[in-house]
């Protein structure tokens, strides 16, 4: 799944806008280059799986969106309720000081 694909598929599944925003891989050199290493290796090479012979040994292995469906989607909303309520949290500490 390309980026994209995979905010549209968030999004749908909690009912959040989530964007996608490409960082150059300058910007990470600039501050680590080894997290550019990192991220030009899972841009460029990634990892291969044979997803065929993985659903073979794991029957129950899921793409995605199903694991959106199934569990995924709980586990975000309660993620980005969390991160909200944390945000406002800190938001009212700022004020009362």
């Amino acid at each position: 799944m390309t980026p994209t694909q995979i905010t549209t598929s968030i999004s749908q599944a909690t009912g959040r806008e989530i964007f996608y925003a490409h960082i150059p891989i300058e910007m990470f050199r600039q501050k680590s280059e080894t997290a550019a290493k990192v991220f030009d290796f899972i841009n460029n090479k990634g990892y291969k799986a044979d997803i065929p012979v993985l659903v073979e040994m794991h029957l129950d292995l899921m793409n995605f969106d199903q694991w959106l469906d199934k569990v995924g989607e709980e586990k975000l909303k309660m993620l980005f309720n969390l991160t909200t309520m944390i945000k406002h949290l800190s938001i009212n500490k700022f004020v009362r000081n």
